[in-house]
């Protein structure tokens, strides 16, 4: 770098990226280039690629490279600026050690940065960072807390805040020291193993009083390959001969053979109606229309699938939007459902009322369960829906 600078002990600027236009080093250049004060002060090193002739490049790398050096020749910033032609991997780790040596700083001026690998290795050498508000670097400097986020068009600000952090000293020390010190226990791989271990202790305790992995030693779910769906509604019951038959066929099929009943009705009417006939308790129970679904016989709840019924469901809202149709009177409410009654004479239609709450950005179906009666559920409830939530799981 020596031969390109003039003064090689000045603070440096360091970027490092291929010479791709998403890289966005231009407005690093200007940045640098059109602040007096950050101009006297610092040095700007620009790794970009290797190349022996320019001429022999990719035309997306040359137009980049061709851009660099005219704005270097407009601004006139030889001496200050350097741009090797080569560099080998080995050479990468010595650029950000000579960066932290003499107090400078790292910036990723890209556009867009999916990841930004380039951020924890300069943080590793104790280098404070200057990222693009997208991202990754969100995510490793909110970790690390080494360095700012900044808008990667607006080349003014960028360098008012290289200026900033490299003439406050004892920021830097801050920021070079919480870098270096954060980023093994955040983002080496042993830091990333400790870290996805504790997030998936955290899950299984949060889950194993109230979730399907309640008992993994003793769940029939754990070996059943199959399993047979039916519903209480005007199938399973009725036929008290029939039962009989079907009860002793699911008893003998095996272990590996799970049951699953279903049922618009509530989960204590079903467990009423199941009591009374003497059947046993299914290894599934999807209740309430799709609304609840239970393991074992615990009835332990699937917390998972209230959680995806109640994706961008409203209820306030919606019971708000009813008052629309004056001819539906509320009857019950309750977290995931809302019955209403209306008069035989009432000319009332179920689409109507689908498409209003569409309309209004609601999320909702619209099912008749009775003579005069409906529901307004999410649309995400369903007996089918439910069943189709247990294939997959």
């Amino acid at each position: 770098l020596g031969r390109f600078l003039r003064d090689p002990e000045k603070p440096m600027v360091l970027a490092i990226a291929r010479p791709d236009e998403r890289k966005n080093f231009p407005t690093l250049l200007r940045a640098f280039a059109e602040n007096p004060k950050l101009r006297k002060l610092a040095n700007l090193v620009l790794i970009a690629g290797n190349r022996d002739d320019l001429l022999n490049l990719q035309p997306g790398a040359r137009k980049v490279l061709r851009n660099l050096m005219a704005m270097i020749d407009h601004y006139d910033l030889y001496g200050h600026i350097a741009y090797p032609k080569q560099h080998s991997p080995e050479d990468i780790p010595d650029m950000y050690r000579l960066a932290a040596k003499t107090k400078g700083i790292f910036v990723n001026p890209a556009l867009t940065e999916p990841f930004g690998l380039t951020l924890i290795e300069a943080a590793a050498s104790g280098l404070p960072l200057i990222a693009p508000n997208d991202g990754g670097p969100r995510d490793i400097i909110g970790a690390l807390d080494n360095g700012v986020l900044i808008d990667p068009l607006d080349s003014e600000k960028m360098g008012q805040e290289i200026l900033a952090m490299l003439e406050d000293k004892s920021l830097w020390e801050q920021r070079s020291l919480s870098g270096s010190t954060k980023v093994d226990k955040c983002f080496s791989w042993n830091g990333h193993v400790d870290t996805y271990v504790d997030k998936i202790h955290a899950l299984l305790d949060s889950n194993r009083e109230d979730s399907k992995t309640f008992n993994p030693g003793k769940a029939r779910l754990t070996i059943i390959d199959r399993i047979l769906v039916t519903t209480i509604d005007s199938v399973l019951v009725g036929d008290d001969a029939a039962l009989a038959e079907f009860l002793k066929a699911l008893e003998e099929s095996g272990e590996n053979v799970g049951f699953c009943i279903t049922t618009s009705k509530s989960t204590e009417e079903a467990m009423s109606i199941l009591e009374k006939h003497n059947i046993p308790l299914p290894d599934v129970l999807i209740s309430s229309g799709g609304t609840d679904i239970f393991y074992g016989r615990w009835l332990v709840p699937d917390r998972a699938w209230k959680k995806h019924i109640d994706y961008k469901w409203r209820p306030d809202a919606v019971e708000k939007q009813m008052e629309t149709f004056s001819q539906a009177k509320l009857v019950s409410r309750e977290e995931f459902r809302f019955r209403y009654s209306y008069d035989s004479g009432s000319r009332i239609s179920k689409r109507k009322i689908a498409s209003h709450l569409r309309h209004a950005g609601l999320r909702a179906n619209v099912v008749l369960v009775a003579d005069n009666e409906f529901e307004v559920l999410p649309i995400r409830i369903s007996i089918s829906l439910a069943i189709r939530y247990l294939t997959f799981k």
